[in-house]
């Protein structure tokens, strides 16, 4: 069993030691920021426990994938880029 696999029965068992630990993990970076980044801790705690109770967090998760077989390239994603590199959105210098 890997550290991880124990991590996640961990929390399964045992959820409020979890949830009290995420906030001081969260209330000691916004100490050593000094508040700074408070708006993206909190997200990240509130996702953080979403996750380890199973809920769905805002955004969806990806499907897993397979790794390819040996040998076997990868198959890549076919989703159309807005800027593609060969027509660069900037305007070029005027001569001079």
């Amino acid at each position: 069993m890997s550290i991880f696999d124990k991590a996640k029965d961990f929390a399964e068992k045992n959820p409020d030691q979890v949830d009290g630990l995420i906030e001081k993990a969260g209330d000691l970076i916004d100490a050593k920021t000094e508040g700074k980044f408070a708006d993206k801790v909190n997200q990240a705690q509130e996702l953080a426990k979403d996750k380890l109770r199973g809920e769905k967090a805002g955004a969806p998760a990806e499907a897993p994938t397979e790794a390819p077989a040996p040998g076997e390239a990868p198959v890549m994603d076919e989703t159309p880029v807005e800027n593609p590199v060969d027509e660069p959105n900037v305007t070029p210098a005027p001569e001079m």
